[in-house]
């Protein structure tokens, strides 16, 4: 489970595929078309769906959690982006930041401890890297809008 631990930052940083930039303008263009924040949910797993389709046409193995990864990677970018937003969103109010940074912290731990154990429970049948791929992804994603809403300041 460490070696995993310590290959993740690199599976969410390397390119997957020569159709990656295909797979990343299925997510942009999803991310485009949002009009709400429960839109944004309907993006989650675009760029999986694309990579994963082009993956099993050409015979690969999806276990390797690649095709999430890549998708962990897009969220986590907009997760800084959103992050940024929510401290200009926030910056008259100094202790609703410092509560927040808080709680970033906080779920940061949490999501790197779900998926650490996602990665240790599927580990037996081989996709333990997929699942925890699958898992930074989701928790990511669901963070974005969780974030962009105090952005937007929607309860």
């Amino acid at each position: 489970m460490q070696i995993f631990l310590f290959a993740l930052p690199l599976l969410l940083a390397a390119p997957v595929h020569a159709g990656e930039a295909d797979w990343t303008a299925r997510f942009d263009v999803c991310q485009a078309d949002i009009t709400s924040l429960d839109e944004m949910a309907s993006c989650i797993g675009s760029y999986t769906e694309a990579c994963s389709e082009e993956r099993i046409r050409a015979n690969q193995d999806l276990a390797d959690g690649a095709c999430m990864a890549g998708e962990a990677a897009l969220w986590d970018a907009k997760l800084n982006r959103t992050w940024g937003a929510v401290k200009e969103r926030l910056a008259s109010d100094p202790a609703g930041m410092e509560a927040l940074r808080g709680a970033q912290k906080a779920w940061i731990g949490f999501r790197d401890a779900e998926c650490a154990a996602m990665a240790a429970i599927w580990a037996d049948n081989g996709t333990g890297a997929a699942e925890a791929a699958t898992c930074q992804m989701r928790l990511t994603a669901e963070r974005v809008i969780t974030l962009q809403s105090l952005v937007e300041g929607n309860d």
